[in-house]
């Protein structure tokens, strides 16, 4: 297991190595109708956010370019994916706004003392192990301040004949690698509302087509539930 773990982390940061940050199009960074109404909610009386995860930026840019989000976080695993990200806020006027951390969970630790208004966590949950899911999330209700809110976005479910289609192998229970690389633990929807409801109080949720027209993700925004 750890092996897959250490060689998705090295997959990642390696798919960064040789990017280079350009100027884009800000009329073209639109936040997608079916996640307009999880996107209002988020975003009203928001000063400060969290993406953990935030790979190349693209959730970050969406959220700055499109609300009064003073500040965002973006944290990350990765010399190659911080550096990239770091320059491409910069080259797109949100350097000021936007801070990518590396170090990934160690990097939430001040946050605890400074808690956050709203977290962004997309497609991370579902592509590590149940143990270090549930490491993460409850890190990441340590940083949320009371009656926070989290988006929370996974990939598609798939069945085992999908998967295979698309070269993934089922190499533990419901954990799929392709190229040794793990990829996805996949989970059907009801189960991850169970697993949500242990925390959280579920405000809404939507089908999302934001990797590809093709595939849609399901995306949900979640209150954290006073204790």
């Amino acid at each position: 297991m750890e092996k897959e773990i250490e060689k998705s982390k090295q997959f990642w940061n390696e798919a960064y190595k040789d990017l280079k940050a350009e100027k884009i199009d800000a009329s073209k960074i639109t936040v997608l109708p079916q996640m307009k109404k999880i996107f209002n909610a988020f975003t009203a009386k928001a000063d400060t956010m969290i993406d953990f995860g935030c790979g190349g930026g693209d959730m970050i840019m969406t959220f700055l370019f499109n609300s009064k989000i003073k500040k965002a976080y973006g944290i990350e695993k990765g010399e190659n994916i911080v550096s990239y990200t770091s320059s491409l806020m910069k080259e797109n006027g949100l350097g000021g706004r936007a801070e990518i951390l590396d170090d990934g969970i160690e990097a939430l630790v001040p946050f605890k003392k400074n808690k956050v208004d709203r977290i962004i966590i997309s497609n991370v949950l579902d592509v590590i192990t149940l143990e270090d899911c549930e490491k993460i999330k409850n890190e990441l209700i340590s940083c949320l301040k009371p009656d926070g809110l989290m988006i929370v976005k996974i990939n598609p479910t798939f069945t085992k004949d999908e998967f295979s289609k698309m070269g993934f192998t089922n190499f533990k229970d419901n954990l799929y690698s392709k190229n040794g690389i793990m990829r996805a633990r996949d989970m059907p929807t009801a189960s991850w509302e169970e697993y949500f409801k242990r925390d959280f109080d579920i405000v809404d949720y939507a089908s999302v087509n934001w990797q590809t027209p093709k595939f849609a993700d399901r995306m949900w925004l979640l209150r954290l539930r006073r204790q």
